[in-house]
């Protein structure tokens, strides 16, 4: 008997059922679980202040990613180095007049924490934002600033199929904020950056970081909350009170009654340790203790895997152990694909590029990014390598190892250890010694040094 396959109504309305749902409606696991069906900017900008681990993950990419500034080349020319190229001089004056880097890592944490982020281009002169801007100067780029998903929307579309910006937007409604108050603006995209990550639907918004670990966000919420209150219940479950056979407790309201829970009250919030009790047995209720490390590491694992986060790298130590070599090679690899595939071609590409259409910076058709290398050995990584570079070396040839590479290039290369020119040729200019005979150390005895000068004194 063939399967009748569901109709695109049926998928619709079994979609419709919502996240979590099970059984046709009948089971629905969000509800029971408390995750929402639905978040907002608010709810992510909520995790990223007051969830430690949200605001964790944000900020490691952010940083990461440029925690090393990246580096400008045209030709053999570097923006790191002297006598760079018109177009590198001028970026490297202007990038340091505007901060931009700390402008674009702001704007990262802002991409990262919605759905995209916006870097408003501000040039003086500029009466009305709405209309397109054309070429200016370098001096008429006066500031820049990052604005959030929450801080600017999208006013209209490119609807013109023909259109190279079709499906792009033309013009933006922001909100600055200035002290307390707000000013809104329309701005024109040419005077915009739009940065998106993560985009899979959509050419203007992606997916927020926290998006796909929300829901773990709010198990280790209630994991770690619902462990302390257990904590603080459990510790002490406190004390219980019995009349004795031939006694019974006093009446409500009873004067009696008052000092019995003066008593008591004294005993629990105070620091007596004694009650003075009347017909009334007390029996303790005793502790019991509450470990949450097996669901939070479960949790976090899961968090860490959807992230591509090495779990110490994310929360720093791990059973008093820092993160290992392959955690960071790891952690490296994963921000170095970040910075080629996003933070350069959609921010810093984008960036050098209205710069120049703009008249800001020269025009340059060989400019390159380089990105420093985020793996970074400590120097007692560094010794140990040498070290054992030095073995290889020295049985290789025999014990002469300076005839396959001079120490000046050893230490240059396996140490970032500059020689200066003049103690090369010292050290190079020293003849061999020859090799002390087997069972001679070269060391004089004292006794034979005094005989010597004994002698020598005597001849004179």
């Amino acid at each position: 008997m063939k399967r009748k396959l569901p109709s695109l109504f049926q998928l619709a309305r079994s979609v419709g059922y919502g996240l979590g749902m099970q059984f046709e409606g009948k089971r629905d696991i969000y509800d029971a679980c408390g995750y929402p069906q639905e978040l907002k900017w608010n709810d992510y900008y909520n995790y990223y202040q007051r969830n430690d681990l949200a605001g964790r993950i944000i900020d490691a990419f952010a940083d990461e990613t440029w925690r090393l500034t990246p580096i400008l080349k045209e030709g053999e020319s570097r923006s790191d180095q002297e006598s760079p190229t018109p177009f590198l001089e001028a970026w490297n004056i202007l990038q340091k007049r505007l901060n931009l880097f700390a402008a674009l890592k702001k704007l990262d944490q802002l991409s990262l924490l919605g759905e995209y982020a916006v870097l408003f281009l501000g040039v003086s002169g500029s009466l009305d934002l709405a209309q397109e801007l054309k070429t200016v100067s370098e001096d008429q780029l006066i500031y820049t600033i990052p604005l959030s998903q929450n801080e600017i929307s999208i006013e209209s579309y490119d609807e013109d199929p023909g259109s190279p910006r079709f499906g792009l937007p033309l013009l933006y409604k922001a909100d600055i904020k200035m002290g307390k108050k707000k000013t809104q603006l329309k701005i024109h995209h040419s005077r915009c950056l739009h940065v998106v990550e993560n985009t899979l639907f959509s050419k203007t918004s992606g997916e927020p970081k926290l998006k796909r670990i929300a829901n773990r966000l709010i198990d280790l919420e209630k994991v770690l909350g619902g462990s302390s209150e257990a904590v603080w219940l459990s510790l002490y479950r406190g004390l219980a009170f019995l009349a004795k056979e031939d006694a019974n407790f006093p009446e409500a309201g009873s004067e009696e009654e008052k000092a019995l829970e003066t008593e008591i009250d004294n005993y629990v919030n105070g620091l007596r340790r004694y009650m003075k009790l009347k017909g009334v047995d007390v029996k303790d209720l005793g502790t019991d203790t509450v470990d949450p490390r097996g669901i939070f590491d479960v949790l976090l694992s899961s968090i860490t895997g959807a992230l591509g986060i090495p779990k110490r790298v994310l929360i720093g130590s791990e059973s008093g152990q820092l993160a290992s070599t392959q955690d960071d090679a790891n952690w490296a690899a994963v921000i170095g694909s970040r910075q080629i595939n996003y933070a350069e071609t959609s921010i810093l590409n984008p960036l050098i590029n209205w710069l120049m259409n703009h008249g800001v910076l020269p025009l340059s058709e060989e400019y390159s990014i380089v990105w420093p290398s985020l793996f970074q050995l400590t120097e007692l990584q560094k010794a140990e390598y040498a070290w054992k570079v030095a073995q290889s070396i020295d049985r290789a040839t025999n014990g002469r190892p300076f005839t396959m590479m001079p120490p000046a290039d050893f230490a240059e290369r396996y140490l970032q250890y500059l020689t200066p020119d003049n103690e090369v040729e010292d050290y190079l200019e020293k003849p061999e010694t020859e090799p002390a005979p087997r069972g001679d150390t070269g060391v004089v005895p004292p006794d034979e040094e005094e005989e010597d000068e004994a002698d020598t004194s005597g001849g004179r």
